[in-house]
């Protein structure tokens, strides 16, 4: 029986020229045989953990999307990536510092530094939620973006303009899976600034139906509490008790007399 696919793997048509579909784990292999490289050397370039890691990624299907951008950098720019990559937060001060600088002092700037961070998140296949440990965290350490961004920083060094390589390339990438970069994760402008987008409708104050209140019963003083409690009268048992002692005594009375 044959295997299920998973959701979201991607259909490829090879029949198609590279450029008007997704790489798959084939293309590595013939961009390895172009540039005459080893696996060894292939598969640092890309960021694969060893030889048996670079045969299992040329056995697969659609490649991941970072690794797609990174192949498709290497085929337009062949030279050797840098031994040291660039900081992640260094990236997106080059790429976006100026685009978030024009909403400092403004109302806007965190909701902008929110959307642009997103856009920069997405070009690596990430959710914007990541943006926090990548670019926002107060520490000394560099974030660590995994060993596939890694090699990507690296090639991004010997580039002649990081930013429009890397957002054509993921724009191309990202079109190929039917995704829209600039539609998705547009740039705010002081033309155009970022609005919080809401999450739900909320009632007006019209629309909102009275919650109905429970009214509490006015609370008595111990007093009144006295006064409203219905009189009752105590009667003593002892007043019974000494009346039937007292008819006995007459009675062994009656007895002990002579007629």
């Amino acid at each position: 029986m044959p295997k299920a696919k998973p959701k979201d793997e991607i259909e490829v048509d090879l029949t198609l020229p590279r450029d008007r579909r997704p790489l798959v784990g084939l293309d590595i292999e013939e961009w390895r045989g172009s540039m005459g490289l080893t696996k060894d050397r292939a598969r640092f370039a890309l960021g694969f953990r060893n030889t048996n890691h670079y045969n299992d990624e040329c056995k697969s299907g659609a490649l991941r999307l970072e690794t797609e951008i990174l192949l498709r950098i290497y085929m337009m720019y062949p030279n050797p990536p840098e031994w040291q990559p660039y900081g992640l937060p260094e990236l997106f001060e080059l790429m976006y510092g100026a685009d978030l600088k024009q909403f400092e002092g403004t109302t806007y700037y965190l909701l902008a530094r929110n959307d642009i961070g997103a856009r920069f998140t997405a070009l690596f296949d990430k959710t914007k939620n990541r943006q926090y440990e990548w670019l926002f965290t107060r520490t000394d350490k560099q974030p660590k973006a995994g060993p596939y961004i890694d090699a990507l920083l690296c090639k991004l060094k010997t580039v002649p303009d990081p930013k429009a390589v890397l957002e054509s390339t993921a724009r191309k990438v990202l079109a190929l899976r039917g995704r829209d970069l600039d539609s998705l994760f547009p740039i705010p402008t002081l033309a155009s600034p970022p609005v919080r987008k809401k999450t739900g409708r909320r009632k007006s104050t019209e629309e909102k139906a009275p919650k109905a209140r429970r009214t509490a019963a006015p609370r008595k003083s111990p007093a009144a509490k006295k006064a409203a409690a219905p009189a009752t009268r105590k009667v003593s048992a002892a007043p019974a008790a000494h009346k039937a002692g007292g008819d006995r005594a007459r009675r062994k009375k009656a007895v002990a007399e002579p007629a």
